[in-house]
């Protein structure tokens, strides 16, 4: 149909007034295109509709040979009297990319301003380096706007060849050229020699863009300059020395302090609290982290409102800690005065510069209504590690907040670390509540500590009444990885909650000793299929000979998961022992068997074993296992599968099934597997 149509249709279509029936044309191009339409292309990158521009462009660039024809995309960059010529122009030779280049360079040579104008903008998209000697040359341009440009452009490709050019430039630029050069060198962000940029900073105008531009390149000797900045008339200067003088900090922390003169900090600090009270969040929060860095004390009551601005609120924190324990002491009396949601970040700024002077509110904050605070005020005593602490703390285990009794908890076995036999003592009442959540809670920290009674006490709790206190006292048992614990988890093998065997299990089998042996085999006769599964795994980690025997045993297990475990454990000790099994395996009558072993036998590439069952594997009654054979037969026999897939195909009776035999054929022949 598109074959019929001729440039005169199309080309009637792009005189239409309407949008519509314009790219309707465009459409008609897109199948037909030659070089016999070319022209019309070209038209339609002029034309005053975007939608039509970008139809226009999308066409040329998916041209076969489409940088054959640049040279016509260039002459649109002529096109003076329409702008969207040029655009699309500009677009086009933008997104061929080092393609256009020798085109790009050869035109730089033209006359025409405009045109070396957008030369130097497309090449600065490119970013290719090969552009920059001929955007150097473009710096001696007789046109000032041509300069700007190829200045400009340097500072996106990021030539440090440029610096040298663009600094001498500066000597005889116009102000808005030193502007662009200014910005051009941030954006390099090579070393200059900062002396023949401050002397800049005389020229009020060009303050914003110096100071920019020494926030990318400057090292600590510019701090004096970006310090006399934050006292600019101007307020987008004084933004822009502040900004400065924080990236300046990250590269080098902590010399602001070492190498700036005591009155320069001084002045430092004065700004800072000016420019913390005004001004976008950005320039705030770099207010904060210097705040932080110089530590003055008597700046951290003005940090104390910022706690309540959910913007600034984590950079006040981060600046307080910095300021360190004194700043947070000299904060105490304004406890009680604070918005109650400000104080768990004041608990925080207490707990992490080891304020002391804090710990009776972090005492009395226990008690509080509100639980973030009681969270906080747990964690920050633990990271205090006082002994006062932990009685309070061991109260808390009780607390009606999850997060809360967690705080609690690693508070207390921070605490433990420091007074293991305090911590013990008072967790001891605990083993005998009678709530079973407080009892396992005081386990898992008792688990924790080094005392000679914690592990009387994790064995004499494998008899407690509940399940869960059982179950913590295995997983207890099991990080202390003592073999003085062997008979007490025997005797959680025989624990009447399968969840307790099964965590026995699996620490028997993590110490991959001799003496495991005996017990997994024990479990291995289980009546939860779940302990049954950890211990033929168990059994596989012990390298015991006579595992095998257990393990070729579990093969006759009722369940099919614990079958595929221990074909699975087989595999991994013996595979060429394990074959056998594996093949008889394909002959189950669980089909999820029939699939694991048919996995196991793919992975290690044992295409002959398979290939003696696909009988029995094509037709198999249970669909997962015929589309198991198949994704198999596709994946190791790729194309060569294509007929034994379309036999399969035209037998099968399932239509889901059919559907994804449909699909792995098409993914064949298009290569994808």
């Amino acid at each position: 149909m598109h074959s019929e149509v001729t440039p005169k249709d199309i080309q009637r279509n792009l005189d239409s007034s309407l949008e519509e029936e314009r790219l309707g044309g465009l459409r008609a191009l897109r199948v037909s295109c030659g070089e016999e339409w070319l022209p019309l292309l070209y038209r339609a990158m002029g034309d005053s509709s975007w939608r039509v521009r970008k139809e226009a462009v999308e066409i040329f660039l998916a041209l076969p040979g489409a940088i054959d024809h640049i040279s016509g995309v260039v002459s649109l960059l002529y096109a003076d009297d329409n702008a969207g010529a040029r655009n699309a122009a500009v677009e086009i030779l933008t997104r061929l990319g080092r393609q256009s280049l020798p085109c790009l360079f050869a035109e730089m040579e033209c006359e025409d301003r405009d045109v070396r104008k957008f030369i130097l903008d497309i090449l600065g998209e490119i970013r290719d380096t090969s552009a920059v000697p001929l955007m150097i040359e473009a710096l001696s341009d007789n046109d000032g706007n041509i300069r700007a440009a190829a200045a400009e452009n340097l500072g996106k490709i990021g030539s440090v060849a440029a610096v040298s050019p663009l600094l001498d430039l500066m000597e005889e630029a116009d102000l808005l050229l030193r502007f662009t050069i200014l910005q051009a060198l941030g954006q390099i962000g090579a070393e200059v020699p900062v002396e023949s940029l401050l002397k800049w900073s005389r020229e009020p105008l060009l303050r914003k863009a110096l100071y920019d531009c020494l926030g990318q390149l400057g090292g600590i000797e510019v701090a004096e300059e970006l310090v006399q900045g934050l006292f600019d008339d101007k307020i987008n200067v004084r933004h822009s020395a502040l900004l400065a003088l924080e990236k300046v900090e990250r590269r080098h922390p902590g010399e602001l302090t070492a190498r700036l003169p005591a009155p320069i900090r001084k002045n430092l600090a004065e700004a800072l609290g000016l420019l913390l009270e005004d001004g976008p969040d950005r320039v705030r929060r770099a207010a904060l982290l210097l705040i932080g860095v110089l530590k003055d004390e008597q700046a951290a009551f003005q940090l104390l409102p910022l706690l309540a601005e959910e913007s600034l609120r984590e950079a006040a924190t981060k600046a307080l800690i910095s300021m360190g324990r004194k700043a947070a002491a000299s904060l105490m009396d304004h406890w009680q005065s604070v918005e109650a949601y400000q104080r768990p970040y004041l608990a925080y700024v207490v707990g992490m510069t080891g304020c002391v002077e804090g710990l009776n509110h972090l005492l009395s904050a226990l008690q509080s209504e509100d639980a973030d605070l009681r969270a906080v005020s747990a964690q920050a005593l633990g990271v205090l590690g006082v002994e006062k602490a932990v009685s309070p703390l061991v109260s808390l285990l009780d607390d009606k907040s999850d997060t809360v009794r967690s705080a609690a908890l690693e508070a207390l076995a921070t605490l433990g670390g420091k007074y293991p036999e305090r911590v013990y003592g008072a967790l001891q009442k605990l083993l005998g509540a009678e709530d079973f959540h407080l009892r396992t809670c005081a386990l898992s920290i008792i688990s924790r500590l080094d005392v000679p009674a914690a592990e009387s006490a994790l064995v004499f709790a494998l008899k407690d009444e509940t399940p869960q206190v059982r179950q913590a006292a295995v997983k207890a048992l099991g990080k202390c990885c003592s073999s003085r614990h062997h008979d007490a988890l025997l005797l959680a093998l025989t624990d009447e909650d399968p969840e307790v065997r099964r965590m026995a299990v699996d620490v028997f089998a993590r110490s991959v000793g001799p003496d495991a042996f005996e017990p997994l085999s024990l479990a291995v006769q289980d009546e939860d299929l779940w302990v049954r599964v950890s211990a033929i795994r168990g059994l596989g980690a012990t390298d015991c000979p006579a595992a095998w025997s257990l393990l070729t045993h579990s093969l006759n297990d009722p369940v099919g998961l614990v079958v595929i475990a221990a074909l699975e454990t087989l595999a991994e000790q013996d595979l060429d022992q394990a074959t056998l099994f594996l093949v008889e395996a394909l002959s189950h009558p669980d089909p999820e068997v029939v699939t694991a072993s048919l996995k196991i036998l793919a992975a290690a590439g044992r295409q002959r074993e398979i290939e003696s069952a696909q009988p029995c594997l094509c037709q198999h009654a249970a669909s997962e296992v015929r589309l198991a054979y198949a994704r198999v037969l596709v994946e190791d026999a790729g194309d060569q599968a294509l007929a034994v897939l379309r036999e399969m195909n035209r037998q099968e009776s399932d239509e889901l099934v059919r559907r994804q035999l449909d699909v792995l054929l098409e993914d064949v022949a298009r290569g994808n597997i």
